[in-house]
């Protein structure tokens, strides 16, 4: 019953998919997804709300009674809002591909170039993640830019790494 569903939902497939082996998971139940998805975005956004919240009272409360310093407490508001920031940005980013999976269940709407459009954006979650880390706090920041300045001042073609790697250059005839 279900292999016949996905093959009149999906007519144009090639011949070897419609005779292999296919399992069909939950063809029944339309409202799976979207229910994970809205209960996993619910239940994302609830702990952010939560967590910030918590950490932003326990600060002010400890400004409150002195038991932190103004520096401390300038550190740590800014250690909060590159927390928001790196949660934030790489969240955005999840949000297209996620809004139009959602509508796209919804409406029962099938399409491979944006099937495909959503799978590389969404694997480029774990680059953007990093590249946000890396960018918004100083001391990651500093480290991989001293990281680079070291190995392109240090490293000449042909030489081996301070590392003790040895790279080598091989060139075509």
């Amino acid at each position: 019953m279900g292999v016949l569903e996905a093959s009149m939902r999906l007519p144009c497939l090639p011949n070897f998919i419609h005779d292999a082996p296919i399992f069909v998971f939950l063809g029944n139940n339309q409202w799976t997804l979207e229910f994970i998805v809205i209960f996993g975005l619910i239940l994302s956004f609830s702990e952010i709300i939560f967590f910030a919240g918590y950490l932003i009272q326990n600060i002010l409360k400890q400004v409150k009674t002195n038991k932190i310093s103004q520096k401390t407490y300038r550190m740590q508001k800014n250690f909060i809002f590159v927390l928001i920031a790196q949660v934030t940005i790489p969240s955005i980013l999840l949000m297209g591909p996620g809004s139009y999976m959602v509508l796209a269940a919804l409406g029962d709407y099938y399409n491979q170039a944006m099937n495909n459009i959503v799978i590389v954006t969404v694997s480029c979650h774990g680059f953007v993640s990093t590249v946000v880390m890396i960018t918004v706090h100083r001391p990651y920041r500093e480290a991989v830019l001293n990281f680079w300045r070291l190995k392109l001042k240090n490293l000449k073609v042909g030489e081996r790494s301070p590392s003790g790697s040895v790279f080598l250059i091989v060139k075509k005839k």
